[in-house]
């Protein structure tokens, strides 16, 4: 037992203020003078002796009264032993679901292992209390809302992923379950947080406003982890090379005596392997791919497994130095001399390898198809103007990341353009002119185009805003206008790529035109994604299946649509893209673990702070218990007595 405001006893002093009044008031008693002596002796002594029953029930009364305020002013408790669980309230579990709390011990996951603690907690519960489960892998999921059927919440907690990639989110967690606690209409509520609380929780940055709730954190560790990941993969040289690619693997982690191996997998299938030097704080190895590889992405597995596999995986993205041009030329001729694209095919057959390379495919604007698109990264038309049917593909592509580049000339029809591509395009195509004196280029970063001589052109005019000018004619007009749509890019060029109109393609600086072009235009695209982020990817269509093939070797079929947001990336490793079965590489990505999540040394539980309490795992505590009411009540009981008791004595 115990008093919130003990200095209010030193009331207990007023007590002493009835029993003075009482002593002071037998001394005045009146004396009274009768005739008949005898009867007035016996009627006094009757009156006198019910006069001090009545006395001292009012002394007491009024002495309790005065002690019964006192107490309620001092704010009594009693404390009683309780569970947090072992009465009616509202409940709500953050359960944390982060891939460290996927380690192994003793032959279960530590999220198996919370689950059961869990369990065993909601088995606890009396009929009609309320329990919520917030799951706080990132990103956080209310698992369970504001449920009384406790066997429900129990069987759905056996249903959470026990092999988590996911990475932590605990704080935005904390927050979404104290939210649900004050949707409740009980007025009990608890938030239990199960977490093995390593570092990538970030527990000790959180802010805890928890709104007067209690919160008690439960830790589920494994002693002693033992555990190693593939830290990072360095990948030198070019697949078109005679030595090929080399990867250069780190390991990160504690030291084993065991022999272990990197193992190599493409498209599914084991197949090379190589073991591990130990050096200090992991080790290292380096693996080789033969040129001539075709694959975009590959896929590292560190063997033996230990406490975490999960971050024995990792995808390698090898296709990202390839870019993927598409050539359409819109003035096909028999001699392959005279075609619009001939010069741009030679320039990038001659460019030096080195940076980017180029892998490049020319059609005839007549057979261009949709695969043919989705495959590349860059899209050339070169003097040519496109059929109504091919626009919806084409602001996909671009939407999608991909690039376009468009080259005028004799066959372009700007009022197809300027309706067809209109919301593309970073400017407008004018009426075509022929120059009776020749106009050069100019341009900051390659001055020496202005060596070339344009005889022919068709004017950009009406720039969107946002666009950039990246070269000009000599007269100031805009030769070369670029700008980027959503995820891509788009670029227009005032003459041709080939002769008819310029001596731009007999200059030296062509070649360097072309490739700074294409690859300003490329870019680079970050493949690499965390578990269960969402990735962009163009949507199949009547004509174009569009699947996904997992680390796991599934097969997912997507969606017709212009985009889709393919979030099933829930495994850790390499993702093929395939279209139409033919693997599409500018699409390929990986799945890495997320960084915070290979540490397993458990911190602890944040101290108490705030409302924030750390307990053990039977989460019992004492639970104190008001008495002010029961005082109140007593209080307003002994002044009727006192009251019916002064009636009494007046008699």
């Amino acid at each position: 037992m115990g008093f919130g405001l003990p200095w209010a006893l030193a009331g207990l002093v007023a007590v002493a203020i009835p029993v003075i009044a009482h002593l002071l008031r037998r001394q005045k008693l009146p004396k009274q003078t009768l005739p008949t002596i005898a009867f007035l002796h016996r009627i006094h002594a009757t009156r006198a002796a019910r006069l001090r029953v009545v006395d001292m029930l009012l002394l007491i009364t009024r002495a309790l009264l005065v002690m019964a305020l006192v107490l309620v002013a001092a704010a009594p408790y009693r404390v009683a032993q309780s569970s947090l669980l072992d009465r009616q309230h509202a409940l709500a579990i953050v359960f944390d679901d982060s891939m460290s709390m996927a380690a192994i011990h003793e032959g279960k996951t530590l999220i198996e292992r919370a689950a059961d603690s869990s369990i065993e907690q909601l088995e606890r519960l009396p009929e009609g209390s309320e329990v919520s489960v917030v799951l706080s892998g990132k990103p956080p999921r209310v698992w369970v809302r504001r449920r009384t059927d406790l066997e429900m919440a129990a069987t759905v907690l056996d249903e959470i992923d026990p092999r988590s990639t996911r990475g932590d989110a605990l704080c935005d967690a904390v927050r979404t379950a104290v939210e649900l606690l004050l949707e409740s209409e009980l007025s009990d509520r608890r938030l239990l947080g199960l977490s093995d609380f390593a570092p990538g929780t970030r527990a000790d940055e959180c802010e805890w406003q928890t709104r007067g709730i209690r919160v008690v954190f439960e830790t589920v560790s494994t002693p002693n982890p033992d555990n190693r990941r593939i830290a990072s993969v360095e990948v030198l040289g070019e697949r078109e090379s005679g030595e090929g690619m080399r990867l250069e693997v780190e390991i990160a982690g504690t030291v084993t005596p065991t022999p272990q191996k990197i193992r190599l997998r493409q498209k599914g299938q084991e197949t090379y392997e190589t073991p591990v030097e130990a050096i200090d704080g992991g080790g290292g190895a380096v693996l080789t791919i033969p040129a001539g590889s075709t694959d975009a992405v590959v896929e590292l597995r560190l063997d033996p497994d230990d406490v975490l596999p999960a971050d024995n995986v990792r995808g390698v993205l090898l296709g990202s130095d390839t870019v993927h041009v598409l050539l359409v030329d819109g003035d096909p001729h028999p001699d392959p001399r005279k075609r619009e694209t001939a010069f741009l095919s030679h320039a990038l057959g001659v460019a030096p390898r080195s940076g980017r390379s180029c892998a490049v495919e020319t059609l005839d604007a007549q057979d261009l198809s949709e695969s043919a698109i989705i495959r590349s990264d860059v899209l050339v038309l070169a003097n040519a103007t496109l059929d109504e049917k091919w626009l919806p593909l084409i602001q996909r592509f671009v939407s999608g990341g991909g690039s376009l580049w468009i080259t005028a000339g004799d066959r372009i029809n700007p009022r197809a353009y300027g309706s067809v591509l209109r919301e593309l395009l970073p400017g407008r195509y004018t009426a075509t002119r022929m120059e009776a004196r020749p106009v050069s280029l100019q341009s900051t970063a390659l001055p020496e185009l202005a060596q070339a001589k344009v005889q022919g052109r068709t004017p950009i005019a009406e720039t969107a805003l946002g666009a950039i000018v990246t070269a000009r004619f000599s007269d100031g007009s805009p030769a070369m206008v670029e700008h980027r749509y959503r995820s891509g890019r788009v670029a227009m060029f005032a003459t041709t790529v080939d002769d008819a109109w310029t001596d731009l393609p007999y200059q030296p600086v062509f070649v360097p035109f072309v490739l700074d072009t294409l690859s300003r235009l490329a870019g680079r695209t970050d493949h690499a994604v965390e578990p269960h982020s969402a990735v962009s990817l163009p949507g199949s269509t009547s004509s174009q299946r569009i699947q996904v093939v997992t680390p796991t070797g599934r097969t997912v079929d997507l969606a017709e649509a212009d985009r889709v947001s393919f979030r099933d990336t829930g495994e850790i490793g390499a993702y093929r893209v395939l279209v139409n079965g033919v693997h599409g590489a500018r699409f390929a990505f990986v799945v890495n673990a997320p960084p915070g999540e290979s540490d397993l040394v458990t911190n602890g539980p944040p101290e108490e702070d705030g409302g924030v309490q750390t307990v053990a795992s039977d989460i019992s505590e004492g639970v104190e218990q008001p008495l002010a009411p029961w005082l109140l009540l007593f209080a307003i009981v002994l002044l009727f007595a006192e009251l019916w008791l002064r009636q009494i004595r007046r008699r």
